[in-house]
């Protein structure tokens, strides 16, 4: 019995997995389904992968794809491109698909649509205006320090603005209730990562901000890992930029770098092999993405201390920072001095130890007075008058915000630890390590004292 022929959102779901979509991410393009975190329609997505019927077509994708990749690279990998081979090759293609009885007509048809453009390249303008779409918007919507005598998103792009109208494609400038504000940029920008979700207020806090630096201490399931990597996403599209993920160890980036490469490939869908190359750097074992337009996202170990110098970067995000060994931050703070760059440090707070208390503590010389002073967190902020490049914006993030957080694990997770893991874990909130010295002392149990006391 002959297998039923897949409908055309099978084909598509089928060929967004062979380029590598997760089932998820696949079934809500092709579907138009919610897949959210254990539901049915999500199992039903990764169940769908395995069906005879869609795994042999994957299979069959897959095997054109590397019969292609490997003809290309015989046509083009020499030290002279034979452009005739290469025009010849693509021309055979299309037009075996053109004159293929047995294809949908559909792919007959853009098959026929290919070959006049490649007849004449300049007709095909529309995915690398999509590109250029995303790039522009990258940069109106990265860190403002750039933007304060020179804000881009009041420069005028005529023929952006013409594609922009022709492709109906929106623009947060004039869309949203938001205006010219950089929230409202960056919001935009976002939609074309994740569609289907929208950040909730204790990450809007982080993407409001016009500080320089950001820490954020949050429980577990507040939004962290999404957030750190929508701002490493946001990062790497201005062309040159040089963006670190750092942890204690590869394995703890393993959410931010999943939401990373989700973000990218949605957002390039399908040029993303194309526009971003993966690799592993041999020497350090750091994962790369290095994309057309010059920039570059390295994640970084901390147990590589010797790789986290030499480099000028625009933004360094820092995974699970109270893991991450303190006497990294002066390394990390070097890189930044060059271009300006930002450190935004994001994770659950362990004690008082590691790089987040670091950047919570932070302490130094005033150059004024010669004292050693340190800046309360709204002495920080620059609606308080503080310059930008000494700016930092501190804050907590709450689980309760995360519409995907089950509350009542509170309940359960306050009669099953004690109260310094479930204020760390649950609250956010810096509290006694294990084996201090003085394991109580602590922001509540401490204040400041007069002179007249001091002189007693």
């Amino acid at each position: 019995m002959a297998k039923k022929a897949l409908n055309p959102a099978e084909k598509a779901f089928a060929h967004m997995i062979a380029e590598g979509l997760a089932p998820q991410d696949a079934a809500r393009k092709a579907f138009g389904w919610k897949c959210e975190s254990y539901s049915k329609e999500s199992v039903r997505a990764y169940n769908l992968v395995k069906t005879v019927r869609i795994k042999d077509e994957i299979e069959r994708l897959r095997t054109q794809k590397e019969t292609e990749a490997n003809i290309e690279t015989a046509l083009i990998n020499t030290d002279k491109v034979d452009m005739g081979k290469l025009v010849k090759f693509a021309f055979e293609r299309l037009e075996s698909i053109r004159d293929n009885e047995a294809a949908p007509a559909q792919s007959r048809f853009n098959a026929l649509k290919a070959l006049e453009k490649l007849s004449d390249p300049s007709q095909d303008v529309n995915l690398i205006w999509r590109y250029v779409d995303l790039v522009w918007r990258g940069m109106e919507g990265h860190c403002p320090s750039c933007h304060e005598s020179f804000p881009l998103w009041k420069v005028k792009n005529a023929e952006l603005a013409d594609w922009r109208k022709r492709a109906k494609v929106k623009h947060v400038v004039a869309d949203t209730p938001y205006n010219n504000s950089a929230l409202g940029r960056r919001l935009e920008l976002f939609s074309h990562f994740d569609a289907r979700k929208s950040p909730h207020p204790g990450q809007i806090t982080a993407l409001a901000s016009p500080e320089r630096h950001l820490v954020g201490m949050g429980a577990a399931r507040a939004g962290k890992s999404l957030l750190l990597a929508t701002f490493a996403a946001m990062t790497g599209l201005i062309p040159g930029a040089e963006v670190w993920i750092l942890a204690r160890i590869y394995e703890d980036a393993r959410s931010e770098i999943e939401y990373l490469r989700s973000f990218l490939q949605t957002a390039f869908y399908p040029l993303y092999d194309f526009l971003v190359k993966e690799r592993i750097d041999n020497k350090t074992s750091e994962m790369i993405l290095t994309t057309k337009w010059g920039s570059e996202i390295r994640i970084k170990s901390g147990k590589s201390q010797g790789s986290v110098t030499g480099r000028e970067l625009e933004m360094c995000g820092v995974a699970e920072p109270a893991w991450v060994p303190d006497e990294l931050y002066e390394e990390v703070r070097a890189r930044m001095s060059s271009r300006l760059g930002r450190i935004i440090a994001l994770g659950t707070p362990k004690g008082f130890g590691g790089f987040l208390s670091r950047m919570r503590h932070l302490s130094g010389r005033d150059p004024k007075t010669g004292k050693v002073t340190r800046l309360k967190d709204e002495q920080r902020l620059i609606k308080n008058g503080c310059p930008w490049g000494q700016s930092m914006l501190i804050y907590s993030l709450s689980p309760k915000d995360n519409p995907e957080y089950v509350k009542s694990e509170l309940e359960a997770a306050r009669l099953e630890l004690t109260d310094s893991e479930y204020a760390a874990e649950f609250e956010g909130l810096m509290v006694a390590a294990e084996g201090a010295k003085f394991p109580h002392v602590n922001d509540t149990t401490i204040r400041a004292i007069t002179k007249q006391e001091y002189n007693k």
